[in-house]
């Protein structure tokens, strides 16, 4: 039997001979036999126009009504209602909210929640002004979320 190594293990990030971790290169340079592999299938939420894994980030006017729209997808996401015109597949949401604070938040998500005729137990998650930052470690799992 063999010595432990770390960097086989396929749940572990890789590290160095100090145990530190293997810093990752910033870009990778990817070939055209990368391209040609099959994907795996894609995972939707939103059929048709978001998928699992997707980053979104709407933008537009101020008061176009953004914060609404997400907040009417992102409940219709949490019971798995129809959005629109785009079926949506059921599953939870997080709200991180940078910007309305949580009294407005709250009641804006109340409005829609009773709007689409959902209540208590929407399977959603908000958190509101925690000035988060998204590429640091600490804040990639916020307490609280099972």
């Amino acid at each position: 039997m063999t010595d432990y190594d770390p960097n086989l293990d396929l749940f572990l990030p890789p590290v160095t001979e100090a145990g530190e971790p293997v810093p990752k290169p910033r870009y990778t340079v990817r070939n055209a036999a990368f391209a040609l592999q099959p994907l795996p299938p894609v995972d939707p939420i939103v059929e048709g126009l978001i998928n699992r894994g997707d980053l979104v980030i709407p933008y537009g006017e101020s008061g176009s009504k953004k914060t609404y729209s997400m907040i009417s997808l992102a409940v219709c996401v949490a019971n798995g209602k129809k959005w629109l015109d785009f079926e949506t597949y059921k599953t939870r949401v997080l709200i991180i909210d940078e910007e309305s604070g949580e009294r407005r938040l709250s009641r804006r998500l109340a409005e829609s929640i009773r709007g689409e005729v959902c209540g208590e137990d929407t399977d959603l998650l908000f958190v509101s002004l925690a000035n988060f930052k998204l590429d640091d470690a600490n804040d990639g799992n916020p307490p609280g979320i099972d």
